[in-house]
């Protein structure tokens, strides 16, 4: 909440978290994907990372 709050895109691995039920785990990713994050395969998100430009978030200097 605090990165979407500092105005970051927020991406989470929906399979690289847990909780102790499956229920559990799918309510505890409900409320974040509905309302400040991504929540997606970890497979989705390093291609979707992999794909980026190289040098997009290097720093000038």
């Amino acid at each position: 909440m605090d990165g979407f709050s500092h105005d970051f895109r927020i991406a989470v691995p929906a399979d690289a978290v847990f909780d102790r039920s499956q229920a559990s785990h799918a309510i505890g990713l409900f409320d974040p994907n509905a309302k400040y994050a991504d929540v997606v395969a970890t497979p989705e998100l390093t291609d979707y990372l992999g794909g980026l430009p190289h040098g997009l978030f290097d720093l000038p200097g």
